[in-house]
């Protein structure tokens, strides 16, 4: 009877401590449960954040595209020979200047130095 008493306890032993890690088991799993629904949280946050600067991005692009676009269809001449023979080449805006082995022409009426793209007679 002894011994059978001894089994018992020694498995009534076992049985406890196999609760114990179970429940240490479970505890760890729900910590770290918790800490993967913090870190998706996290995530989903970080997502929203990048998702709102790529729509800011993309809005701006759109609208440097659109000003682009609007400049070169308000010039006269988009191409920069086409402008150089009818406006450059005759502009009485422009004034040579001459200084260190340097020619450059700058422009009376914007008072800086000549250039395709910001031309005021190269506009409709």
């Amino acid at each position: 009877m002894t011994e059978q008493k001894d089994v018992s306890d020694e498995l009534l032993k076992n049985q406890k401590f196999i609760e114990e890690v179970v429940k240490k088991i479970l505890k760890d799993e729900k910590k770290i449960l918790k800490e993967i629904l913090r870190e998706e949280k996290e995530i989903k946050k970080e997502e929203e954040i990048i998702k709102d600067v790529e729509n800011k991005i993309e809005k701006k692009e759109n609208q440097i595209e659109e000003l682009i676009n609007k400049k070169i269809v308000s010039r006269k001449y988009n191409d920069i020979l086409d402008w150089k023979k009818y406006v450059w080449d005759g502009c009485e805006y422009k004034v040579k200047k001459e200084a260190n082995k340097e020619i450059n022409f700058v422009c009376k009426k914007l008072k800086k130095i000549c250039n395709f793209t910001s031309c005021p007679l190269n506009f409709i």
